[in-house]
């Protein structure tokens, strides 16, 4: 029965969200280059894109995908804040599983460390290389 109930509390505790509103979605969407039909569809409201697409942009979403633009030779840093829902004084430390030697991942800081529920903390993710 406890196992259970842990696994039920790790499903529904995510640990850390990315947050995001719904104008970050359509800003997102309209970068990605939708028509504004498109987004009203997706949206159910009369919400649309302001000014041309930039799908550069893309990578400045608060989201946990990350998109980057890969040209010949690629220096991109991706910031991106959380916030912790599981539980206070929790720790969390960033991984790689990388096998392409063009390509070098880093991510400052490595580690955040929360002490209370809902705080907040950014990460850098630097992805540098070459196609």
């Amino acid at each position: 029965m406890d196992q259970g109930i842990l696994i039920h509390n790790k499903l529904f505790t995510p640990g850390l969200v990315y947050d995001i509103t719904q104008e970050d979605y359509v800003e997102m969407l309209c970068n990605y280059g939708y028509d504004a039909n498109k987004i009203k569809q997706i949206s159910g409201d009369n919400s649309s894109c302001h000014g041309a697409s930039k799908r550069s942009l893309v990578k400045d979403t608060n989201y946990p995908a990350m998109v980057i633009p890969v040209h010949k030779h690629f220096n991109v840093k991706i910031h991106r804040t959380v916030t912790n829902v599981g539980f206070h004084n929790s720790t969390y430390k960033a991984i790689f599983i990388h096998s392409n030697p063009k390509v070098k991942i880093s991510v400052k800081p490595k580690i955040l460390s929360f002490r209370s529920l809902n705080e907040k903390q950014s990460f850098v993710v630097t992805v540098i290389g070459e196609a």
